[in-house]
């Protein structure tokens, strides 16, 4: 088998290729562009290519182009294998550029295996690598067994000698680690000891050394002399329970006791104890924190709190916003009578009570929230089981026990006034987004939204839309959305006498909303759900109600929110629907103008035609052609069109040449080919009052003029010719070179090109001349039959 040059862009679809070929014993070499795989084919040249169309950097055609020119690689087997081009027109083209196969991706992966089999085995095998010499063998003499033998034992004796040496090696490292090791624990131990003996001696802190045995003292710092009064030897002469105030059994190790000093004045002082060995006995290390003004400071202290106690209600109080005191549990410590008139419980409910009966959250969640933030928003339950929403402000005071001060302000009434702003925002928010989408929806698009929306607005289990006619009195159903269905009804009631519709009647005529929260069921006819609790409003226009939509059979009553929130729904909703209906109106205008137009085009073409009838058809090929071009030239598509109408009436001025000039097989005098001449004029003159949205009589009239200025009527140079008039002007002269005339044959479509090129840049446009051939030799353009 060979060596395949995979060309595509996608690693998936090489990928793809490679777990094809591979199996039947080809290799595959990958490239993602046409350079890429031009270069690799100049480098390494494979026994065949396999290429998608659309490539980065150079594509596929383009590929196949520069393969069939290169010297090395044009016998190299070239195959296009795509399935984005799958046109007959496009296969032409690749036979053209001198590929051997096009396979679209629509066939089997095993046609394309068959296809490279076939050409591999076609292609000339490389030529086989030369065969190796073979190296002479050489037969040693055979050993003598008893060598080998004492060879084995003296290798076995060395291995283990060596062995044990690095055994040893490894021990005697051990030993000295270990050595070294014991080295330096002594050396920790007895640094550790001298630091041990500097902090002892300069902690800030009284501490001393107390012998587990006798309850003497062992040692003591200079600090605990100073604090105690005594000199070293009168402090290692006592005991432990010298020190205390009270008896010693009052005394504890871990907590706060009263010691007297030498003077007989007292300390209040926290002991630490920890057991240690000091001189080899069993001894306690202890430490003293002198916390006497700490204490007379805190007994200040809760004496002061004692008296803030007392004003602690009038200050509540005076507060207008509800008052909690809290303690460090949650539970209400006090409370205010602004919080007992706001929520309706007694003082006496709510002291001592857990904060989490009132908020409706748990205990962790309202400590973690007043932890989180001084400001956090809650809800509250009312005495009678009502909700009421709280903003709630969080004080801590500052008396050690962790009580909390909240403040607590009703904004059940701004949550309303913000919901209601949300929501009013959401709605415009929805007609914003329906408008931008209203082109594309037809009305019945238009309409299941707005009834979806109106349901979800109001949270209602029903929504539904009648249109009204004014004129007769009648209103039929268009459509209703019932929670309980997978999707809006769009109905198709006939109109009801407006007198039998009793719900809807007293809406429509009073152009007011009405509403009922009235719980007894109303039936409804075409299909509409009954309907229990309901709100409806009208559209209006002008004077008159054109439509009425409403909610109904939600559980909780219908307000004048709800009435505000669709009325305003209602007049953004028909306002859309009006402009929808008279765009629809306008368009229908302009269609039937676009006819009209289309038809005075056709009359004109046809009158021309019937004066010619040796050109009939050509106006129609100078058409194909010049849009092509124009499109090949990059004008957009309102140009194309008008090129187009101008290019099927370019000759329509031929109606004022006389048929006997235009049909004269032999050549024209002077004043002939004047007169034929002003068929540019006649034909803009007949044109010029028509209205085409684009200059379609300047067009023509300027068709006959060269880009050196030797065109008529008025010898225009370069770019002071519109564009579409050079269009117009070569495509003219491709199609009249490449079609019969009265005075000649057809002269082909190549010598049409041929005759472009030797003018481009003088007589036409050189880009547009170039785009031309480009367009017939290159794309393959046709004109229609």
């Amino acid at each position: 088998m060979g060596v395949i040059l995979v060309a595509y862009e996608r690693e998936s679809e090489q990928v793809a290729l490679e777990k094809l070929l591979v199996p039947r014993g080809h290799r595959v070499v990958k490239a993602t562009n046409g350079l890429e795989a031009l270069d690799a084919a100049r480098r390494e040249p494979p026994h065949a290519v396999v290429s998608d169309i659309v490539l980065p950097r150079m594509d596929g055609f383009a590929l196949c182009r520069k393969w069939k020119q290169d010297e090395r690689l044009q016998s190299i087997p070239f195959v296009f294998y795509t399935r984005r081009h799958d046109d007959p027109k496009y296969e032409r083209f690749a036979l053209e550029l001198g590929a051997e196969r096009f396979l679209s991706r629509t066939e089997q992966p095993e046609a394309l295996v068959k296809v490279l089999d076939e050409l591999v085995a076609a292609a000339p095998a490389p030529a086989a690598a030369p065969a190796k010499a073979n190296n002479a063998t050489v037969k040693l003499q055979a050993l003598d067994e008893n060598s080998v033998q004492r060879s084995e034992a003296a290798e076995r004796a060395q291995q283990a000698l060596a062995l044990a040496t690095e055994r040893a090696q490894q021990v005697q490292a051990r030993l000295r680690n270990q050595i070294g090791e014991l080295e330096s624990t002594n050396q920790r131990l007895a640094s550790g000891e001298a630091r041990f003996r500097r902090i002892f001696e300069s902690n800030p802190l009284p501490m001393w050394i107390a012998d587990q045995a006798t309850g003497g003292f062992i040692a003591v710092n200079d600090t605990a002399l100073t604090a105690y009064g005594y000199t070293r030897a009168e402090f290692l002469a006592l005991k432990g329970a010298a020190l205390l105030e009270a008896s010693p059994a009052s005394a504890d190790s871990g907590g706060t006791v009263t010691h007297r000093r030498k003077n007989g004045s007292t300390l209040q002082v926290m002991l630490a104890s920890r057991p240690i060995e000091f001189d080899g006995r069993n001894a306690d290390l202890v430490s003293a924190c002198d916390l006497t003004q700490y204490v007379a400071e805190e007994r200040k202290r809760l004496e002061r709190a004692q008296e803030q106690a007392l004003s602690s209600r009038t200050i509540l109080e005076a507060v207008s916003d509800g008052c909690w005191v809290l303690d460090s549990e949650g539970r209400i410590l006090e409370v205010n009578e602004a919080y007992c008139r706001m929520s309706g419980h007694a003082r006496e409910e709510l002291v001592k009570t857990p904060a989490s009966n009132i908020e409706q959250q748990s205990a962790e969640d309202l400590k973690a929230a007043r932890k989180a933030s001084d400001r956090y928003e809650a809800t509250h339950k009312r005495r009678d089981g009502s909700l009421m929403d709280v903003e709630v402000t969080v004080g801590r005071i500052d008396s050690g026990a962790g009580d909390t001060v909240l403040v607590i302000r009703d904004i059940s009434q701004r949550r309303r006034e913000a919901s209601a702003q949300r929501q009013e925002q959401k709605q415009q928010e929805f007609l914003i987004d329906l408008f931008r989408q209203s082109e594309s929806f037809d009305e019945s698009a238009i309409v299941r939204r707005v009834v979806e929306h109106a349901a979800e607005m109001t949270d209602s289990p029903l929504a539904y839309l009648f249109f009204v006619h004014p004129a007769d009195k009648t209103i039929s159903l268009v459509a209703w959305r019932d929670r309980a269905k997978a999707q809006t009804i769009m109905a198709n009631a006939e109109p009801r006498q407006m007198a039998r519709m009793s719900v809807f009647a007293e809406c429509v005529r009073s152009r007011h909303a009405t509403s009922s929260n009235d719980l007894t069921w109303k039936p409804q006819p075409d299909g509409l759900p009954d309907l229990q609790r309901y709100v409806a409003v009208p559209m209006v226009d002008g004077e008159e109600a054109v439509a009425v939509l409403g909610v109904a059979n939600r559980d909780a009553g219908y307000g004048e929110a709800d009435q505000r929130a669709l009325s305003a729904l209602s007049d953004g909703v028909w306002r859309m629907l009006h402009a929808k209906r008279a765009h629809g109106q306008t368009l229908s205008s302009l269609q039937r103008t676009d006819v009209a137009l289309q038809g005075m085009i056709d009359a004109l073409l046809a009158l021309s035609e019937k004066h010619d009838p040796y050109t009939a058809g050509s106006a129609r090929r100078v058409a194909a052609l010049a849009v092509a071009l124009g499109r090949e030239a990059g004008l957009d598509g309102e140009r194309q069109h008008a090129l187009r109408v101008a290019a099927l009436l370019h000759d329509v001025g031929n109606v004022a040449v006389p048929p006997s000039i235009l049909a004269r097989p032999g050549p024209l005098n002077e004043a002939e080919t004047a007169l034929m001449r002003s068929h540019v004029e006649e034909g803009t003159k007949l044109l010029a009052n028509i209205d085409f949205g684009a200059p379609v009589a300047e067009i023509i009239f300027e068709h006959h003029e060269r880009f050196d200025g030797s065109g008529y009527p008025r010898g225009m140079k370069g770019e002071e010719i519109l564009i579409e008039a050079r269009i117009l002007a070569i495509a003219d002269v491709v199609e009249a070179m490449s079609s019969p005339r009265p005075y000649r044959p057809a002269l082909g479509i190549d010598a049409a090109i041929d005759e472009i090129n030797r003018g481009a840049g003088v007589a036409y446009d050189l880009h547009l001349a170039t785009a031309c051939t480009r367009l017939v030799r290159q794309h393959g353009f046709k004109f229609p039959e």
